[in-house]
């Protein structure tokens, strides 16, 4: 029976022992696996918003660059419209150009 108890009180030790590890896990050692898989997980929830930001900001990215695209096909486009306007603009530059220099000129 003595050594029964004594069994059971080493089981309880253990136990014990095993408990204050697991506590001490919880508190020391799991704590900062778990903290740092909490990290890993909040840097990857940080990571993830941050991915999907930068997903989001490629996708802008490539939505500003297919927009800018668009926007060079449709300044190609308002080139091909503008071509007239843009003779018209180079004409007015050349006519500035001609006034500047005339304005020098002149003076």
């Amino acid at each position: 029976m003595i050594e029964r108890r004594n069994y059971n009180k080493k089981e309880r030790k253990h136990a014990l022992h095993s408990s204050v590890a697991a506590s001490a896990d919880s508190s020391g050692r799991l704590p900062q696996q778990q903290q740092q898989e909490q990290q890993q997980q909040q840097r990857q929830q940080q990571q993830q918003p941050q991915q999907q930001q930068q997903q989001q900001q490629q996708q802008q990215q490539q939505q500003q660059q297919q927009r800018q695209e668009q926007q060079q096909q449709q300044q190609q486009q308002q080139q091909q419209q503008q071509q007239p306007q843009q003779q018209q603009q180079q004409q007015q530059q050349q006519q500035q150009q001609q006034q500047q220099q005339r304005l020098p000129a002149a003076a």
